[in-house]
């Protein structure tokens, strides 16, 4: 018969730490340091604030940033595809053009805030940034009154008459806070010289979707 060895007990105990051991090993690593805490919380608060950044709209390009007060400005990032130089270029040499479309003015450097806001949300690098009027949205696209049904109509067959066919008129109507007409933005889908066909979308869409619901 075998007889086991009696098993000895562990004599390790468990020693907390004094004060004086845990500032030893704080001095040792001085990455836990209360020092470098303190150090990174004050170079987070001394950075600039930047302005509220409010979005007033969004398409499937990019996003539309309103510019901080008094400016009636707003920044559009775009962060997929561009506008044609020639579209763009195109739509500048048709007369009255401000008073029915929206054209957007490019901008050379990207501001501030709106580097600000894609690092925030995460996003690409913007491919550009462009500048145009603070536009509101419509509250009822079927309530129109008669002047606004009649002013998008006409800025819709003035676009037709210059050769572009816009080929997205739905909601990309807002708008002008001045006269309160609406206005024709977001030109990504549009095409210089369309056919008889790409017309006919226009008008189908604007007939669908754009109605008169009283008031002059």
């Amino acid at each position: 018969m075998t007889t086991h060895p009696k098993r000895r007990k562990s004599r390790t105990t468990f020693v907390p730490y004094s004060k004086k051991s845990v500032s030893a090993m704080r001095m040792k690593n001085p990455r836990t340091t209360t020092h470098r805490r303190k150090k990174r919380r004050t170079l987070r608060k001394s950075r600039p604030s930047m302005p509220p950044i409010e979005v007033i709209g969004r398409g499937k390009d990019g996003y539309v940033l309103s510019l901080p007060p008094p400016s009636n400005m707003a920044m559009k990032v775009h962060t997929k595809g561009i506008y044609p130089a020639e579209l763009m270029q195109h739509l500048k040499e048709i007369e009255n053009a401000e008073k029915y479309f929206t054209i957007e003015e490019r901008m050379e450097n990207a501001p501030p805030i709106s580097q600000h806001f894609l690092r925030k949300n995460r996003l690409d690098t913007p491919m550009y940034v462009t500048r145009m009027i603070k536009l509101e949205p419509i509250p009822d696209t079927k309530k129109l009154t008669r002047a606004q049904y009649r002013h998008l109509r006409d800025g819709l067959q003035l676009l037709h008459k210059s050769g572009i066919a816009h080929r997205d008129i739905v909601d990309n109507v807002m708008l002008h806070p001045d006269d309160h007409q609406p206005r024709i933005i977001d030109w990504n889908n549009a095409i210089l010289h369309p056919t008889d066909i790409d017309k006919t979308i226009d008008m189908n869409a604007f007939f669908q979707f754009y109605k008169v619901g009283g008031g002059r």
